[in-house]
Parts: structure tokens; sequence; C-alpha cells
């Protein structure tokens, strides 16, 4: 819903881009170690997965709200995540 975003795997964090190309925020410089995956629903919430700590984080305007171990959901890896409505797959 904000523009577009970036995973900076270098710097281990999402950075965030309007819709004209200029830098808007950045999120995850103190949680994320190696993120990969991401999706964004209608609401804003950001869900990154990383593959360092198995793990996905959900943000919500741009401070980590939830960390998702991936042993608790039963992965040993996340490629990818989309939303659908409620759903996070």
């Amino acid at each position: 819903p904000a523009g577009l975003y970036v995973v900076d795997r270098q710097a281990q964090q999402v950075h965030v881009f309007d819709r004209g190309g200029d830098w808007r925020a950045s999120m995850g410089a103190d949680s994320l170690v190696m993120p990969g995956a991401i999706a964004v629903d209608r609401g804003g919430r950001v869900f990154v997965a990383d593959e360092a700590d198995a793990a996905i984080h959900v943000f919500v305007g741009g401070e980590r709200v939830a960390r998702l171990g991936a042993a608790a959901l039963r992965m040993a890896r996340i490629d990818a995540l989309a939303v659908d409505g409620n759903l996070l797959y």
C-alpha cells in the first residue's frame, strides 16, 4: 500500500519507496539477519521471512510487532510469502 518494498539482504532490512521512487522508510535493522521473502497485506502489515532464524517477522508502521518461529509453524525454509485476504501463505 505504501509503494515498493525492497529486501536489502546486505543491510539486513527492508526499504520502502513511494510510487515515484523516493525513499520513504526502512524497517528491520534491529531484528532481521537474512531477510528473504516478503508480503504486504492491504492493511499495511509487512511479513518478512528471515532465513537465518527460520522465522516470519511481522511489521506494522515500521515496528516489529510479532515473530513467528518456523519450528512452531513446522517449516524448515521459507522461500516465498503471499497474502490473500486474511490468509498468509
